[in-house]
């Protein structure tokens, strides 16, 4: 086991989107664990993914996008994540998002090890994205990635049903023959999340995020019940 309290870094990419401001609110809520945060705004994606690496000087760090708004107890259970699954050879662990325009998960919250993601690096494909390349050279060295595919800790956050369709476009998920059947219930939430839709996915991330981990019995969901039968909170 690896004690990794007061040796993290979390650093947040933005290229401005409103949703910001509400993954920064996220971040200050945070319960059960004290740690810094750098905010790295307007930068290529492979600059700023290099800056995250360049610029921590601890063990790990937590990169963030600007659309995860993230779950109170999010990093508190992120390290005990790591803790109970700790592999020297992990490149990264990650942990799901969740979809609420979808209802579903998704993507990936990622906390990296410095060292060995040094040793690879960062390069853009054609698509000016890092994971798929940074993955197949963590394979070749023998790295491995640590996650769990079930524990959600944030909120994928879009502004609209519009924002969401372009994300879905973009996975190419609208190709599958049951997104017309969910689309349907995508067009009832919007009409719910359009007046405010960050200031309620925020809310989202809170305790119907918790509940949905604890419905599901996952890892996140019995940590989470832990912690309240521990301090109610």
């Amino acid at each position: 086991m690896v004690e990794l309290f007061n040796d993290i870094d979390v650093f947040l990419i933005t290229n401005g989107r409103k949703s910001t401001d509400y993954v920064v609110k996220s971040l200050k809520r945070q319960k059960g664990v004290e740690f810094g945060y750098t905010v790295i705004k307007d930068k290529k994606w492979l600059d700023a993914c290099n800056e995250c690496l360049n610029f921590s000087n601890v063990p790990y760090y937590l990169r963030l996008d600007d659309d995860m708004i993230l779950h109170p107890r999010a990093i508190h259970f992120f390290i005990k994540f790591i803790e109970m699954k700790y592999d020297p050879n992990a490149v990264f662990y990650c942990l799901k998002l969740w979809e609420p325009w979808n209802n579903r998960l998704c993507g990936k919250v990622k906390i990296y090890n410095r060292q060995l993601t040094k040793q690879i690096g960062f390069e853009v494909d054609s698509r000016g994205k890092v994971d798929k390349i940074f993955k197949k050279k963590a394979a070749e060295k023998g790295f491995k990635i640590v996650g769990d595919k079930t524990s959600a800790i944030s909120i994928h956050a879009a502004c609209s049903y519009d924002d969401n369709y372009n994300y879905s476009n973009l996975r190419k998920e609208i190709n599958d023959p049951t997104f017309a059947i969910r689309e349907k219930e995508i067009q009832k939430l919007d009409k719910v999340l359009k007046k405010t839709p960050y200031e309620e996915q925020l809310r989202l991330a809170d305790a119907p995020l918790g509940d949905l981990n604890k419905k599901g019995n996952t890892l996140f969901g019995q940590f989470l019940n832990e912690c309240e039968g521990r301090n109610g909170n």
